[in-house]
Formats: structure tokens, C-alpha cells, sequence
């Protein structure tokens, strides 16, 4: 009797313990949305940016037409809908992101303005170690389940929470980045049919993301998340992640990989890297184009600005390269964000800026109308194609993007150059994407300024362009080209 008194004690302290620390959790949580609501109208924040992408996105007419008027109407009426009822930031971001989505342009999106975590809101959940190790014991066709992330640097535990928002969610149960604390949630799942699920992730500064998954026998693809059992099963070597590149966070890396091989990785041609890859590649031409084979990695490059590309075509160039060009949608608003780049780029390349400058005069001539501001064109400029390097091999993923794929258009028509890897991001027919600022909320609104003449009959959007070389996730890439390429003649 006695010992079933003290057990029952013990039962109800744990108790009031645990429910302690879940009222705290959610109690933070309300006030943190208080504070949100007073300072942000989320829904007024959604209709100012519908009206801004309706009338100044150059891709509107073309992903609203007649035939989904009315899907388009619908879905943006559940979006203003869950504008009206959210209650902290990460759910507008959420709720304003996936109104974006239904675009499917990778340009058009929220961007984060500072550095600085904007994320008024860090859930945390107690899970117990009971609750833990049912999870480890969950088949691989269960969603819930306990999870390592790609690289094993977060540990999370997957669980059914459902609000009005998600239907799971994933708690941190270790983690190597002293950012994050056991118990904070790291995803939120959203079921939307089958095995997908949309997804508001959380990066390592907490700040909010969205990404679509399925999850299929204990795998998120992309791939983020897996099973811990399935590792466990499985002997699949990683691929070369971006954190075990030699200098990863420099712009643009040179090294001699070999007597015959020249090693190039770019991390992204954005306006402000070009001089960094124009400098980069002058004290390095002499030693690239004295030796056969070169390798160009623009893995994990999301594009910039095609002139930042230009300094790599003496090495890939054999004939004259054919370009689409495109058309930019003139409107006051445009134009005003066509002016920024000049302003906010100050050290843009004079021949740069007026080329942007003659773009704003025709805009400001024709309003509302799209402007041609690139000619269908044959270069051949370059004329001389070097001898060496003989063979090019150039390394995508599926972040490659914008630019990068305006860059890899041009290395198709090479005979020197072969392309290895995975399909790229596909963001392409869309661009020249220009930003604006947002009443309140702490981000700037990206959208595409410019159409593609490629399209409809040669579109590249959500399709990406394809390598010539196809490589699987269980090879290192870079042995597999050295070993490829040198069998080249």
C-alpha cells in the first residue's frame, strides 16, 4: 500500500513536472505571437504582395491563364484565409511562401533581409525517453520515427502534432551546432497527399524555410532525412557534401589536381564575386591552358549575373555560341527596382551599368510592355578556341540554378566540354529577379523582371538541364570524372 502511495506520488509530481514545462513552451509561444500580431498585419502583408507579384511579375500571365483562373482565385483565398489566423511570424512566412510556390519560379520568393535571426518564435517540446524509444522502434513505412539528418548533424525525432498548420513534427534530440537544444523543433510537416509533405524547415540560425518532401521507406527526398535504422542497414557512401570541400566558403578556388588536370570551383557568379572570379582565373590562365583536362565545379552555385560567367568561355569555347534572349516587363515598379541595382552596386563594371541604364530608358518608353533587352544571337567574338584544355568536365546538382544554368546553355554547344552529375534546379525562363521591401515583416519580396523567348517550346523551368554524365550519390564525383575524363580523346 504503502509503496503504491509513493508510486502514485511520483506519478503525479512527473506529471505536473511535465505539464509545467509544455504550458511554458506553449504559454511563450502565445505571447511571442501577441507581440507578431501587434507589429505585423500578416494579412495586409499578403494582399500588398499579391497585387505587387499580379501586376509586376513577368511570369503572371503566363502561370495564370484562363484555363486555372479559378484554381488560382480558390487557392489564394485559403492563403488570405490562414493569413487572418496565424499567429506568429513563421507562419505568415509560411502561409505567404506557399502562395509563391504555386509559381513554381525559384526566383520569385521571401528573402531574408539581415543575417540576424527574424524568428520571434522557438517551439520546444519535452519528449521523454519512453517516448524515444517507442519512436527507435517504429517500422520504416511509419513517418514518425527517429531521424539523422544527411550529414548526421542533427538527430530529430519525427511525431504527429497536428494544428491547423501541421500534421507532424521534428524535435531535436541531438545536435553538433550549439544553435540548437534538445527539445526545439526543427521541421513541421504538412501532409498534402500520398507520401508528400510540405515542409516549414528550420535552419541552423532558427531562421524559417519552406521545401517540399516525400518521405518513402524511412527516406526525405530530397534528400535531408533518414531513418536511423535505415543507416544502420545500409553501407551507402556520402557524396562529396558541400561541408568537406576544401575552402567551401571561397568565392572562387583554384588547384592543380594533377600534372594534367586543372581543378576550377565557383561558388556562385553573383555580381559582387565577378572580380574575385575575374582576378582568380588571370593568375591562374597560363597553368590551366597548359594542361589537357580541366574540371569546372559549380555545385551548389544558385546563378548571379551572366557577365560573371564570361571569363570561363575562352576555356570551354569551340564555335560560335548561340544565346535566346529574353524580354523584361516594364512597369513603374520594375523600373524603380532596375534603378536599385545601379545604386546599390556601386563597383558593377561601367560597361555593366550602362547597358542597365539603356534597359531602364526603353522600359521608361514603353510602359507596360515587355521590352526586348537581349537579341537572338550568334557569338563569335571569341573566334580563337584554345588548344588546351583539350576536354572540359563541368559538375551540376540540382542547386544549380539562374545563371549557372545560362552559363551551362553556352558549355552544351562545346565540343570539348562533358557534364557530369545530377539534373539541375531548373530556374531559369523567369529572371533578371529584382526585390522589393515588405511593409513589415522582415524580408524583401523577390520576384522576376524578365521573360525568357525560349518558351513555351524549349522551357527549362522545373526541369533543369540534364548532364551529359548521369552520377549516383554512392560514387565520389571527382574520382568518377579524373577517371572518365582521361579516357577521353
Amino acid at each position: 500500500m504503502q509503496e503504491n502511495l509513493i508510486n502514485l506520488f511520483y506519478y503525479n509530481y512527473l506529471l505536473r513536472f511535465v505539464m509545467k514545462k509544455f504550458c511554458i513552451s506553449i504559454t511563450v509561444i502565445f505571447l511571442c505571437g501577441n507581440v507578431f500580431a501587434q507589429n505585423c498585419d500578416c494579412e495586409k502583408e499578403f494582399l500588398f504582395i499579391k497585387s505587387f507579384i499580379e501586376k509586376n511579375y513577368a511570369g503572371f500571365n503566363d502561370k495564370v491563364t484562363d484555363i486555372n483562373k479559378q484554381t488560382y482565385i480558390a487557392f489564394s483565398e485559403g492563403v488570405l484565409k490562414q493569413t487572418q489566423v496565424v499567429s506568429n511570424s513563421n507562419y505568415c512566412y509560411w502561409a505567404i511562401q506557399s502562395w509563391l510556390d504555386y509559381f513554381n519560379d525559384g526566383h520569385t520568393r521571401l528573402i531574408k533581409k539581415s543575417k540576424k535571426n527574424t524568428s520571434d518564435t522557438i517551439e520546444s517540446i519535452l519528449l521523454t525517453s519512453e517516448v524515444i524509444n517507442e519512436l527507435k522502434n517504429k517500422s520504416v513505412n511509419d513517418v514518425e520515427g527517429i531521424y539523422l539528418s544527411q550529414y548526421k548533424d542533427y538527430k530529430i525525432a519525427l511525431i504527429k502534432s497536428e494544428t491547423n498548420f501541421r500534421d507532424y513534427v521534428g524535435v531535436i534530440i541531438e545536435a553538433k551546432s550549439k544553435l540548437w537544444k534538445a527539445g526545439q523543433v526543427k521541421i513541421e510537416l504538412k501532409h498534402i497527399e500520398n507520401n508528400q509533405y510540405k515542409c516549414l524547415y528550420y535552419l541552423k540560425d532558427h531562421q524559417p524555410s519552406t521545401i517540399k518532401y516525400t518521405i518513402q521507406d524511412g527516406i526525405f527526398k530530397p534528400k535531408d532525412f533518414i531513418k536511423e535504422k535505415v543507416i544502420k542497414n545500409s553501407h551507402e557512401n556520402d557524396p562529396e557534401p558541400f561541408s568537406k570541400l576544401e575552402n567551401k566558403n571561397v568565392a572562387v578556388y583554384y588547384k592543380d589536381i594533377d600534372d594534367s588536370t586543372a581543378y576550377l570551383r565557383i561558388k556562385s557568379f553573383d555580381d559582387h564575386f565577378a572580380k574575385k572570379i575575374i582576378a582568380e582565373i588571370k593568375s591562374n590562365e597560363k597553368k590551366i591552358i597548359s594542361k589537357p583536362y580541366l574540371i569546372i565545379d559549380v555545385r551548389y552555385n544558385g546563378g548571379g549575373s551572366d557577365f560573371s560567367y564570361n571569363p570561363l568561355l575562352p576555356f570551354i569555347y569551340t564555335n560560335p555560341i548561340k544565346t535566346i534572349g529574353t524580354d523584361v516587363l516594364s512597369t513603374p515598379d520594375n523600373i524603380i527596382s532596375w534603378l536599385k541595382v545601379i545604386a546599390e552596386n556601386p563597383k558593377l563594371p561601367e560597361d555593366i551599368k550602362k547597358s542597365i541604364a539603356d534597359v531602364i530608358t526603353q522600359m521608361s518608353q514603353n510602359p507596360t510592355k515587355f521590352i526586348n533587352i537581349g537579341n537572338d544571337e550568334i557569338d563569335t567574338t571569341l573566334q580563337v578556341a584554345y588548344v588546351f584544355p583539350r576536354k572540359v568536365a563541368i559538375l551540376i546538382d540540382e542547386d544549380c540554378a539562374s545563371s549557372t544554368e545560362q552559363f551551362l546553355l553556352a558549355a552544351k554547344q562545346s565540343k570539348k566540354v562533358i557534364i557530369f552529375g545530377q539534373p539541375t534546379a531548373g530556374v531559369l525562363d523567369y529572371s533578371n529577379m529584382r526585390t522589393v521591401d515588405l511593409n513589415c515583416m522582415p524580408y524583401l519580396l523577390g520576384y522576376s523582371t524578365s521573360r525568357s523567348r525560349r518558351i513555351p517550346e524549349n522551357a527549362i523551368d522545373n526541369t533543369g538541364i540534364l548532364p551529359d554524365v548521369v552520377l549516383n550519390f554512392d560514387k565520389i564525383w571527382l574520382e568518377e570524372v579524373l577517371n572518365i575524363l582521361k579516357k577521353t580523346q
